[in-house]
């Protein structure tokens, strides 16, 4: 097994973590918080909230989307920031407009982004 059979290896590998990742975040996003409704701060079942760029602009999507393959690059580069264990919300360490770039590709057959307050987009 040579350089191919490494590269193949790493990109299992990558993908193995990736995909836990987004368990975590499902999960995360899915459960009931103690005490709180499911639509504590806007954000109503099946979605999650997550703040974007040095600003930490907040957008709340559909939960599906982190299975997007757009939504990779965006998961990896939050994990090597982060790492795992990251506690509270998910951030997402890249510009805002490369973020709303990726929600025009993933929601583009029906997704629908409206602006619910000065610093949060909720994307149906």
């Amino acid at each position: 097994m040579g350089e191919q059979g490494r590269s193949t290896s790493n990109k299992i590998r990558d993908i193995v973590r990736l995909q836990q990742l987004l368990k975590k975040w499902k999960r995360l996003a899915l459960a009931p918080k103690a005490g709180k409704s499911s639509s504590c701060h806007g954000v109503p079942k099946g979605f999650f909230a997550l703040y974007v760029g040095q600003e930490m602009k907040r957008f709340v999507i559909p939960t599906e989307y982190l299975g997007h393959w757009a939504f990779e690059p965006l998961l990896r580069e939050a994990e090597e920031e982060f790492g795992f264990q990251h506690q509270g919300a998910l951030r997402i360490p890249c510009d805002v407009e490369v973020f709303e770039a990726t929600l025009r590709l993933v929601g583009k057959e029906a997704a629908v982004c409206y602006c619910t307050s000065e610093n949060e987009i909720l994307c149906r």
